[in-house]
């Protein structure tokens, strides 16, 4: 890696070599990291909790200090839309409401699947 002393900086060169340090010292890759966390959706059947507490950690390695606002809709742009819809119901004031929301309409969408396959 070059430094100042021997060789004229300039901002590419910059950016660049400041992208290879902080990806060697925190051991990822921030473009992919930061696509994972803008393009995470809820899967078929991934659990509420689950898909929670994934966001959750992505919203804190991304900014430690992020709001519960922006946490809220961060959580509720990759729902799954059957649960979209439900959730835009209610308004929440952080991400713990959400989350005892969204479980509870889990527990209610197996309920309705399992007494729906009784009769």
């Amino acid at each position: 890696m070059e430094t100042l002393s021997t060789s004229p900086m300039n901002w590419s060169l910059f950016q660049q070599q400041l992208t290879s340090y902080f990806q060697l010292a925190a051991g990822i890759d921030c473009f992919s990291f930061n696509e994972q966390f803008y393009t995470r959706l809820q899967q078929l059947h991934e659990t509420a909790i689950h898909y929670y507490h994934d966001i959750m950690r992505l919203c804190a390695k991304v900014d430690a200090t992020m709001s519960d606002i922006t946490c809220l809709r961060h959580l509720y742009r990759g729902l799954r839309p059957e649960s979209k819809i439900l959730i835009s119901l209610h308004s929440f004031k952080t991400p713990g409401e959400f989350l005892q929301e969204l479980v509870r309409l889990e527990q209610l969408q197996k309920v309705s699947e399992s007494s729906s396959k009784v009769t």
